[in-house]
Parts: structure tokens; C-alpha cells; sequence
């Protein structure tokens, strides 16, 4: 009878372990891995000067990423075309190489643990919040930017998310937000 309660209690033991989760591990080449739909890449940041790498490795020890729906160059601007000399310089082709509409943009920012979530945004639960930077026809919205502001508060660390361009799918995104882990070395010694 011992032994039927003690294998009784062993079994509980490792099904409560079980059920505690453990250690989940999702890889990542970011401190955050994302469920991107097919056509949306995660990318360094880029400007006309320096333009989009796709092949450009994202690094832990970046800031900040931006997710988006085109591989192509994102160019956002209030009316303001560069010169094509200025096109020509970067190696871009304005037709080809370019969007300037029908995308959508999440630059994501690791923040200082010390920053203060904005007073007034709205907890999403999960630890994402959301804040309202101004209204639909404010100047916020100047350039295509999305007049809300989100952010994920973890265990470790802070992030920002700002959105431009069409909003469908956004939220989908940045709710999908999951920290990387790193995965353990084996060097090779033995205790």
C-alpha cells in the first residue's frame, strides 16, 4: 500500500511540474519573435542613404525593428518626393524598389526598463497597453502614422510599437509578441 501512494504522490508531483509550463523556448534572431503573415519581413532600420537589406542579419543587440508588409523600401512622407538624383545616389529605382502607399509598418523599440509607460494608456491585459496620441484628423496622423501608440511590459524588459501605414492585421501582430529565449551552450565541460 506504501508503495501505490508513494507512486501516487510521484506521479502528482511530475504532472503539477507539467502543468506549471516549464521553460518555453522560442527562437528568435530578436529579443521578440513575432507570427508575421507570409508576406511581412523583419527588417533593420533603413533610410534613403542607407537602403533595405533583406539579407542584413537582425542582431539580439539591436533596438529596434521594423515589421512590415513589403520587402521593398518604405517611404513615408507628407508630400515631399526626393530628387531622383538623390534615388539615383541610393541605387534605388523610384518604381520599382519603393512603396509610398498600401503598407503597413511596426517599428518596434527595446526601451530603457526605466520608462514610463504613458498616464492614461489602456491595459490590454497580457502586459500590452495601448495610448492615443490624438485624434483621427490631427497632425499625429501626418506622413500615414497611426494615432495610437502600443506597448508590451515583460518580466525583463519594455517595448513601443508604432504603426504606420494601413492598420488591418497590426494588432494580430504585435499581440503575437513572444521573448526569445537563448538557447544553452554546451562548452563542453563536465562537472
Amino acid at each position: 500500500m506504501k508503495k501505490i501512494l508513494l507512486f501516487a504522490v510521484s506521479l502528482a508531483l511530475v504532472g503539477a511540474g507539467c502543468l506549471g509550463g516549464g521553460n518555453k523556448t522560442v527562437e528568435g534572431d530578436w529579443v521578440l519573435a513575432f507570427d508575421l503573415p507570409k508576406e511581412w519581413v523583419m527588417v533593420a532600420p533603413y533610410s534613403l542613404d542607407s537602403p533595405i537589406d533583406l539579407e542584413k542579419q537582425i542582431e539580439r543587440t539591436d533596438s529596434e525593428v521594423w515589421l512590415q508588409s513589403t520587402p521593398k523600401l518604405i517611404y513615408q512622407s507628407s508630400g515631399f518626393k526626393p530628387n531622383d538624383e538623390t534615388i539615383a545616389e541610393a541605387g534605388l529605382d523610384w518604381d520599382e524598389d519603393v512603396v509610398t502607399q498600401e503598407y503597413s509598418q511596426i517599428v518596434v523599440t527595446y526601451l530603457d526598463s526605466r520608462r514610463l509607460i504613458p498616464e492614461g494608456a489602456e491595459d490590454l491585459g497580457n502586459g500590452f497597453y495601448k495610448f492615443k496620441l490624438c485624434e483621427d484628423d490631427e497632425d499625429c496622423r501626418i506622413g500615414g502614422a497611426y494615432n495610437y501608440e502600443y506597448y508590451l511590459v515583460t518580466q525583463d524588459a519594455k517595448f513601443k510599437f508604432q504603426v504606420s501605414g494601413e492598420v488591418n492585421k497590426v494588432e494580430d501582430i504585435i499581440f503575437s509578441a513572444e521573448e526569445t529565449t537563448v538557447p544553452e551552450v554546451d562548452y563542453g565541460f563536465s562537472e
